[in-house]
């Protein structure tokens, strides 16, 4: 017969006890845990595994990069389609196209995030990460 897991000690300071199920580990507590941690002064870190905070964070840029490029693309058909609509040719859709290409590459990336903010009912992006809670997420 298994015998039953023993009641843990206590905590010692800096450190934190997690526990999940009958598993319970002792966390250290570190001044640089703050930039990943919750906003109550309670809460403990988000990740307890410090790669998962890189990977985070690099997940996080790329699909920002990604949103911003995805935004410029289709302003860029947009200012060609309308340039078109308005009785140019082709030629004039392409540059048309590159005009507002050369004007969103200007402004900086604050300023960018904002006109996606302003267009995100219409022009947003969904993200599906299925493999989230696995561990096996990668960018």
């Amino acid at each position: 017969a298994a015998t039953p897991p023993a009641a843990p000690g206590p905590t010692p300071a800096g450190h934190q006890r997690i526990t999940e199920g009958s598993a319970s580990m002792l966390y250290e507590l570190r001044g640089a845990d703050t930039k990943t941690r919750g906003t109550d002064s309670s809460d403990g870190p988000v990740f307890y595994n410090k790669v998962q905070v890189f990977n985070r964070d690099i997940s996080v840029l790329v699909m920002g990069l990604f949103a911003q490029w995805r935004y410029v693309e289709r302003r860029e058909r947009r200012a060609a389609a309308q340039a078109r609509k308005a009785g140019g040719d082709h030629a004039a859709g392409k540059a048309a196209a590159a005009e507002e290409k050369a004007r969103l590459y200007a402004l900086s990336a604050r300023e960018l995030d904002a006109l996606l903010r302003e267009s995100e009912a219409t022009d947003g992006i969904r993200v599906l990460d299925a493999l989230a809670a696995t561990g096996l997420r990668s960018v």
